[in-house]
């Protein structure tokens, strides 16, 4: 509801945060440069779909 603030409780505040530890994408070079061919295969204005 717009305009409206909700009260968020302490406990889902922390695992929220605790949460958010675990999703911080790619840490390995092969892990980046794989997920760097994401766009190319899954992009909008991806030109070829067999990458």
């Amino acid at each position: 509801m717009p305009g409206k603030l909700f009260r968020i409780s302490p406990r889902k505040i922390a695992a929220n945060r605790q949460n958010a530890l675990k999703s911080t994408g790619p840490k390995t070079p092969q892990g980046k440069a794989y997920s760097r061919t994401n766009a190319l295969k899954h992009g909008l204005f991806a030109m070829d779909l067999s990458v």
